[in-house]
């Protein structure tokens, strides 16, 4: 017995309500996955354990087609299929590249980084603000490289 990665993909977007009921409706041992494809359709990854690649195939089609009935996906909304070894698989993932993360600061770090007080940040906000990545509730969230930016301004610039 091999276990073979089965990707299926539907001709339509969905909401999240759409991609939980699918989830739901696929079977545990397939050890299922649902989430957009790069087009923005739904795509569904299954690992299939069974004899051949032409089991694996037939079985994970049939998976996705019964659960995306129950979620209001159409059969014959299939618009791309593949199957592979999970070993072949695993080797295809490890040679994508991995998003690199660039280095943030939060209010405390961006504080470290001016040479500042965490209040004297808030007066920053304006020179700061191209470079926030995100607004949590503790506070902004910054590209790193953007606050040293900031700084080197602010040092040549006194009384900020």
């Amino acid at each position: 017995m091999n276990s073979f990665s089965v990707y299926v993909e539907f001709a339509q977007q969905a909401d999240l309500d759409t991609y939980d009921r699918l989830l739901q409706a696929l079977p545990e041992r397939y050890r299922p996955a649902v989430g957009p494809a790069e087009n923005g359709n739904i795509s569904v990854r299954l690992l299939i354990d069974t004899d051949s690649v032409t089991n694996a195939f037939t079985l994970g089609i049939e998976a996705a087609q019964g659960a995306g009935i129950t979620a209001d996906i159409t059969p014959d909304t299939v618009i791309h299929a593949e199957v592979m070894t999970e070993a072949e698989f695993d080797r295809r993932e490890a040679q994508l590249p991995v998003a690199a993360i660039p280095p943030l600061a939060g209010i405390r770090e961006a504080a470290d980084i001016l040479g500042v007080t965490e209040a004297e940040v808030a007066e920053l906000a304006p020179q700061l603000e191209p470079y926030i990545v995100q607004n949590l509730a503790a506070g902004p969230v910054y590209l790193s490289a953007g606050v040293i930016e900031v700084a080197a301004r602010h040092a040549l610039s006194p009384g900020e």
